[in-house]
């Protein structure tokens, strides 16, 4: 590379890095533009303030639900199973409809749901919402209530006579007598029954014809996934699995912004030392890796705030603080590697190309076990440790471009303005001295 290219590339890399760095922590204001006579005002947001945090960062309700295995010890392995999944599709119907949709909830193992909530305001609210069994009901068409949810057996996916997906229906004894008068009387008019749960409408099938076999078919244009969705919901009101809260926390916003705090203070500490230490030690080869870092944390910054599926805990901060240390202990390899291709006597070219394909295999085994290790943790894992599996997993790829790929570019342009060995930290092995 010529050195004015590389002057060139160095002062463009620079000036990027620098507007990257001021998008990652600034946010400001656009100044007003006019565009048809209509006047614009704009604020951008950082990238930084565009990660989703964790209610550990954040501040929120976490809540950990257990069914109640006294309760549920004359039901059914496959009722409980149905019951867990109607539970989770309820409360996430709850959680929308009170305004709470960036809830998350998921199942953790056989018997247990984890409910995560961000930024509450009032937590009792929540506990309400959560802790409430329920209620089904079927209604006619003037609203009134026609059967509860005591009185079905259960609900379950099948198929029509188009063999169409549907939903199908079981009552007990009472509820089969009530489902027969009230479908009677509604099949001469074909009017229809909505089935509710929580006061929330969840169908309202038409009545065709009188159904006075205890078991009825919702039909329509359901996959098997909507008529799973309706039956497990249908079945969470009529088996009423009882959840015992185990696990009920509110972390103060205050408390999420000092640990947020913290980390953040740690890790940029962390990173100083490194690029001091790098420097230092290295030279010019460190001032080569410094950049690379820097590199990365935008670049992690940048993907933690893009993907959808990822929020920022305590524990996934210590994810990317590890991935900076992979990429370092990358660079260290390579580097030594460099030294030791030149002190046998080889160009620097030669050295740095024989260096970077010496050590490449062994930073790969390195980061594809790391990587494997994590992808367990974040598949089985789960709260804190699959925040951290998730950081991790896009840390460690990302380190390993930068240690490789970053490192190379910029190696390339130091190397065009002189091959220094005083500045590279390089020399060559005095072979006569040794014999």
């Amino acid at each position: 590379m010529k050195k004015r290219k590389a002057i060139s590339l160095l002062v463009l890399s620079v000036i990027v890095l620098a507007l990257w760095g001021f998008l990652t922590f600034a946010s400001f204001q656009i100044p007003e533009y006019t565009i048809g006579g209509r006047t614009y005002v704009n604020n951008y947001d950082s990238v930084m303030s565009s990660i989703d945090l964790g209610i550990d960062l954040e501040g929120g309700v976490y809540v950990v639900l257990r069914v109640d295995p006294e309760a549920t010890k004359d039901m059914s392995s496959r009722e409980i199973e149905d019951g867990i999944n109607g539970s989770i599709s309820i409360l996430r119907t709850r959680l929308d409809g009170k305004g709470y949709t960036e809830a998350t909830i998921q199942r953790v193992g056989d018997d247990q749901i984890r409910i995560e909530i961000p930024a509450v305001d009032n937590a009792e609210e929540v506990f309400d919402i959560i802790g409430k069994t329920a209620q089904l009901e079927f209604r006619d068409a003037n609203g009134e209530v026609i059967l509860t949810g005591d009185l079905v057996k259960k609900a379950y996916v099948t198929m029509d006579d188009n063999s169409q997906y549907a939903v199908g229906l079981e009552f007990n004894k009472e509820g089969t007598q009530k489902f027969a008068d009230a479908t009677t009387s509604a099949a001469s008019s074909n009017a229809k029954i909505g089935i509710y749960v929580d006061d929330e409408l969840l169908t309202e099938p038409t009545v065709n014809e009188a159904i006075t076999t205890g078991s009825a078919i919702i039909t329509g244009q359901y996959t098997y996934d909507t008529a799973y969705d309706l039956a497990m919901q249908i079945n969470s009101g009529a088996l009423k699995l009882p959840l015992i809260t185990v696990e009920p926390r509110v972390i103060s916003s205050t408390l999420g912004e000092e640990a947020l705090s913290s980390g953040l203070l740690a890790g940029a500490i962390g990173l100083i030392l490194i690029l001091v230490y790098m420097a230092v030690v290295y030279r010019g080869l460190g001032l080569v890796a410094d950049l690379a870092l820097i590199f990365y944390v935008f670049v992690v910054l940048l993907f933690l705030a893009i993907l959808p599926f990822i929020q920022l805990t305590l524990a996934g901060i210590a994810g990317v603080i590890l991935g900076i240390g992979m990429a370092v202990d990358a660079n260290v390899i390579i580097f030594e590697r460099i030294k030791d291709e030149y002190s046998l006597g080889k160009e620097f070219e030669v050295a740095v190309k024989e260096g970077f394909k010496k050590s490449t295999v062994a930073i790969l085994d390195a980061n594809v076990t790391t990587l494997i290790a994590a992808i367990v943790l974040w598949i089985l894992g789960n709260g804190t440790v699959q925040g951290f599996a998730m950081s991790l997993v896009v840390s460690i790829v990302l380190s390993f471009i930068s240690a490789v790929l970053v490192s190379k570019f910029f190696l390339k342009i130091f190397a065009a303005f002189g091959k220094n060995e005083k500045f590279f930290g390089l020399a060559k092995r005095n072979v006569e001295k040794e014999a």
